[in-house]
């Protein structure tokens, strides 16, 4: 071969060991794929850590703190305003965003509704922890005491007792049904009907819960397991090796249908049904200090609501 040719190809090789090596680095390695939103950086930002997120049919993304709540339209992060009704202090322990516009904030001082244009606030008797809307347009809360609530008409909670058990978590499905989860199960509500997943229950209490676009139902518990069912299959265990403080606080669906959980103990774990799952730790993203709450926006980008760090 000669020299000429040789050192070309040696090049080429080269280069493509290089390619592939930086590929590499980017699929487990990717630090330098995130944004921060601190505080510091990001002055509208309430407080430091993000327990709450959601994306209203606008697209404008609301963000609740331990100390209040604000939106972000792209390019500013503001406060919700100080006006009557707004949730402007206090742990916001949900968001969800409303079908007719806006979104559903829950603080201690109970359901904060803005309807794109105003806020106003609907009082709990205890404070809710957990919320979602089904298809009709009801919106149900789950409180801390475990107690399943409806929001009737003039405003006015009505209480349901059809699951049986205290509720933990609630994620709305495509096809109307409402899931909750227990304290080692979950219970599908459609209409009068009622149904538990069938099977072994789970290892731990349930963390978080959604329903992801192909109907099956994600939980991932506190004992640092991920499950999924269609509810008549029992629960199937994602596959990845569990972690010391591994309790799981947050899961969220991205644009592609990978399923994302994130963990108080500082790491992350993501697949699907069909897909291996790989967990990222300190050395892939700022994470170390724990993920409250995860979403994927439409855009396609996910978003990590970090304790005490802000938004990534």
């Amino acid at each position: 071969m000669p020299w000429r040719v040789r050192r070309v190809w040696l090049l080429a090789v080269t280069l493509l060991a290089l390619a592939n090596a930086l590929g590499a680095a980017q699929e487990w390695c990717p630090t330098r794929s995130f944004r921060m939103f601190s505080k510091a950086t990001w002055r509208g930002l309430p407080q430091s850590s993000v327990m709450a997120m959601a994306q209203d049919i606008d697209g404008v993304m609301w963000i609740g703190t331990l100390d209040g709540a604000a939106s972000f339209d792209g390019r500013t992060i503001t406060p919700v305003p100080a006006v009557a009704g707004a949730p402007l202090r206090g742990l916001i322990a949900a968001i969800v965003a409303r079908r007719a516009g806006g979104v559903y904030v829950a603080s201690p001082a109970g359901v904060h509704v803005n309807n794109g244009a105003a806020w106003r606030l609907i009082p709990t008797r205890k404070a809710a922890v957990a919320m979602a809307e089904t298809t009709d347009g009801r919106l149900w809360i789950a409180d801390v005491e475990g107690s399943l609530w409806t929001l009737g008409s003039g405003d006015v909670w009505q209480q349901h007792n059809e699951v049986g058990a205290p509720a933990i978590a609630l994620a709305a499905a495509r096809d109307g049904s409402l899931w909750v989860g227990t304290d080692r199960n979950a219970v599908r509500l459609s209409g009068a009907r009622t149904e538990t997943v069938a099977g072994a229950p789970l290892p731990g209490r349930p963390g978080a819960m959604v329903v992801a676009h192909d109907g099956r139902v994600w939980i991932a518990t506190l004992a640092n397991t991920v499950h999924w069912t269609s509810g008549a299959d029992g629960w199937h265990q994602a596959a990845f090796a569990a972690w010391p403080r591994g309790a799981f606080r947050c899961i969220a669906e991205d644009r592609k249908g990978r399923i994302w959980a994130g963990a108080f103990g500082g790491r992350v774990a993501f697949g699907n049904a069909e897909t291996p799952w790989t967990v990222w730790a300190v050395q892939h993203g700022p994470f170390e200090a724990g993920v409250m709450s995860l979403l994927g926006d439409r855009e396609g980008s996910v978003w990590f609501g970090l304790n005490a760090l802000g938004l990534a």
